[in-house]
């Protein structure tokens, strides 16, 4: 099921009157319930004397500690042992909670006790993500960047919470932030301007690879979202350039000018909706009312959510814009969006605003995954059919081979059939010989068979396409091979009776084959980077292996990075943001080194891929597949 509203628990400072009151407001303005189902186990003290009490999805911790930012021993006592006494205890345990709101004076992070950590200050939203499991400073968050997308459930909330703070330099402030995603959950639609800014001054390691995320989300995503946008341009690697202010904006991405002024945000009659400046302390001291830091200055200005960093979280711990709008364009929340994109966890990036709204965008098409374009249907397609062709040609083989071994029979040979019980006398094996033959003969018309439909399959791209390179109409089978970078078995080009045969440079070579199989989540607590092995054998059992391969450091090994679209695998091997997507491996031929990975034609082979997490070389349960070589 789908995130809601009764996933969520607001967290208010027990005996704070405005943080109560916030806390009201939030729950009333989502009608979220604060009867409890089991009253007699709502409240408790923790070993350190901090009272909690739940009512319903509304739970109150007694802190006299309301700083902004702590010491790791106070946020410890304070804030993260009652809150997860509150969780533990049966009340929430009837409930299924996946979420939190940090509501207003809850304190927003603290500063690590670790001697060689203690400049950094851990964002409370993040660390209370992870409230589940122990604290491990930058820890790879395990639903980061999914490309292939499914909304937040319960085995993702196994691994984190979404977690919000919603605070500010007064009550009405924080009131204002939960009105303005109220109205944007009513409204629903944003049409206003996207402005982003991909480039900076920067020229510390990673800063060229966050641009380019930038670059390359700008131009192959951005557009998908049907937005009029404003993008900075590039000018010199020692200049920053700016954004110089906002008006008509829905959506602001940009880094690296950590300040700005209240003047940068002008009249925007759409609603504002997220805002995310990649810096080193935006999110701190959200509570200033003279801030001039983004993550106050956007929600000052009306923005329903923002996200902003306690302290350095290093720039590979910048959000992916990619990964956040993929969510969002296809129906996620704020809150979810915002965690498929954050790389790290218990670390310094911190989400404001309301988790629990969404938004749509007008004019949009999303398409599904495991909707695919029509030209990987063909190239489908004709694999498919080069494998009857393969099952045919062994039919024919198998029988040529029977009709082979009868005649080197001697006359005196004879078989005795068996029909239960029943007593035949022996028959000469010469008399099969005809019989034999007929069925050799009548397999030998296989092609005939499904020559019509190798025809058709041949045909159908000059009946149905454009060319790609030059807009030319009915492409020839050879163009269109050539334009698509497709190539077919041997087994259909010699049965085709097309005007014009395949090109050489279009058929896969006599033994070629491909193994393809799907990323599975072998580690699904963690963020892991697979690599595997893959074995090949005649025999189930592989008690012979024919090929081995492993994928750290050889060639051949391709991952689907987009639908559809694959590139070689890199030395760090596939991530699981990948799960559900493709791995293949191709064979190799290298006559000049004495490689001949090729099979033989209409064999069928078993294939046995195992996976292994790269950084423990842990390995996981294999996988065994049967294939054919259709080539």
């Amino acid at each position: 099921m789908a995130i809601t509203k009764d996933n969520f628990i607001v967290i208010y400072i027990y005996g704070n009157i405005d943080s109560e009151e916030f806390a009201d407001y939030y729950i009333n303005t989502h009608d979220m319930s604060t009867e409890n189902i089991d009253p007699s186990a709502s409240s408790g003290t923790t070993s350190n004397g901090i009272y909690w009490q739940i009512d319903g999805l509304k739970v109150g911790i007694q802190s006299s500690i309301t700083s902004e930012v702590l010491t790791e021993t106070e946020f410890l006592q304070n804030i993260e042992e009652p809150i997860q006494e509150a969780l533990n205890a049966q009340e929430l345990e009837n409930r299924d909670i996946w979420g939190i709101v940090l509501g207003y004076k809850v304190p927003g992070g603290y500063y690590n006790d670790d001697p060689s950590h203690n400049s950094d200050i851990t964002s409370s939203t993040s660390r209370i993500s992870r409230i589940e499991h122990a604290f491990s400073a930058k820890t790879e968050n395990p639903i980061y960047d999914r490309r292939v997308f499914k909304r937040f459930d319960a085995n993702d909330a196994s691994n984190l919470l979404i977690c919000s703070r919603i605070d500010g330099p007064n009550l009405q402030f924080a009131k204002d932030i939960v009105d303005n995603g109220d109205f944007l959950n009513k409204q629903k639609y944003v049409n206003g301007k996207f402005y982003i800014d991909p480039y900076s001054d920067r020229s510390t390691t990673g800063a060229s690879d966050y641009t380019d995320l930038l670059v390359d989300f700008k131009d192959n995503f951005l557009p998908d979202l049907n937005l009029s946008t404003f993008a900075t341009t590039f000018q010199d690697p020692y200049i920053d350039p700016t954004i110089p202010f906002v008006e008509g904006d829905s959506f602001l991405w940009s880094w690296f000018s950590d300040r700005a002024s209240s003047s940068f945000f002008q009249l925007s009659t759409s609603a504002r909706t997220f805002a995310y400046n990649a810096d080193y302390d935006s999110a701190f001291e959200v509570r200033s009312e003279v801030g001039k830091r983004w993550s106050y200055l956007a929600l000052d200005a009306g923005y329903v959510a923002c996200a902003g960093a306690m302290s350095d979280p290093t720039i590979p711990g910048f959000l992916n814009p990619t990964s956040f709008y993929n969510a969002l364009l296809r129906g996620a929340t704020i809150g979810e969006a915002f965690y498929f994109s954050v790389p790290h966890l218990d670390w310094t990036i911190t989400l404001f605003g309301d988790p629990l709204v969404g938004c749509s965008f007008p004019g949009t098409t999303v398409v599904e995954e495991g909707v695919i374009g029509e030209h990987l249907v063909w190239e489908i397609m004709s694999k498919d059919l080069a494998e009857v062709a393969s099952h045919l040609y062994k039919k024919e083989l198998e029988l040529k081979e029977v009709v082979y071994d009868i005649v080197d029979l001697t006359s005196s040979d004879v078989y005795s059939p068996s029909f239960g019980n029943e007593i035949v006398d022996p028959i000469p094996s010469v008399i099969l010989l005809p019989s034999a033959n007929n069925l050799y003969v009548k397999s030998k018309n296989w092609k005939g068979g499904i020559k019509s439909l190798v025809d058709k399959m041949f045909e159908f791209p000059n009946l149905r396409y454009t060319s790609v390179g030059e807009s030319v109409q009915a492409p020839t089978i050879n163009r269109y091979l050539d334009d698509q970078g497709f190539r077919v078995s041997r087994l259909l080009a010699d049965i085709t009776s097309g005007t014009a045969p395949i090109d050489e440079a279009n058929l896969y070579p006599e033994g070629w084959w491909q193994f393809e199989f799907d990323l599975e989540d072998d580690n699904p607590n963690a963020f892991t980077n697979y690599h595997f092995t893959l074995e090949v054998s005649e025999s189930s059992s592989f008690d012979t292996i024919l090929i081995s391969k492993d994928s750290l450091g050889i060639t051949n090994w391709k991952y689907e990075k987009t639908q559809g679209s694959f590139v070689p695998l890199l030395f760090n091997g596939v991530p699981s943001s990948y799960i559900g997507r493709k791995v293949r491996y191709e064979s190799r031929f290298d006559s000049l080194i004495g490689l001949d990975e090729y099979l033989t034609r209409g064999e069928s082979y078993y294939f046995r891929i195992t996976q292994y997490n790269v950084s423990t070389l842990a390995t996981y349960t294999p996988r065994t597949f049967y294939n054919i070589i259709y080539t």
